[in-house]
């Protein structure tokens, strides 16, 4: 586990973005690349889960509750230190950053 500040932005990019408004989550594939602080995450699929639910398209900044990534997942720490591993799974409350491999 690692401990990464939550009071940094949380910028995402990717090559298709599907919204779950009910589900309040937001999934982005393919080519996933996100930037945390002096943090770079790379992975096939993101999902970032939401607070009470419910998301819009232009409130996406909103109340993070967890986000999951999964697929050929690399994460470039601010020390140059890269990891890899099968999942990963960011709290931005409790700013932990938990990686799981199979």
């Amino acid at each position: 586990m690692a401990q990464i500040p939550n009071n940094l932005p949380l910028d995402i990019s990717a090559e298709s973005l599907e919204i779950r408004q009910q589900a309040g989550i937001a999934q982005f594939q393919d080519n996933v690349v996100v930037t945390h602080g002096e943090m770079t995450l790379k992975a096939d699929t993101l999902q970032v889960h939401y607070v009470g639910g419910g998301v819009k398209q232009d409130e996406l900044s909103g109340n993070i509750d967890y986000v999951q990534a999964t697929g050929d997942l690399q994460i470039t720490l601010k020390d140059g230190e890269t990891v890899t591993a099968d999942s990963a799974e960011y709290r931005p409350t409790s700013e932990l950053l938990i990686l799981k491999d199979n």
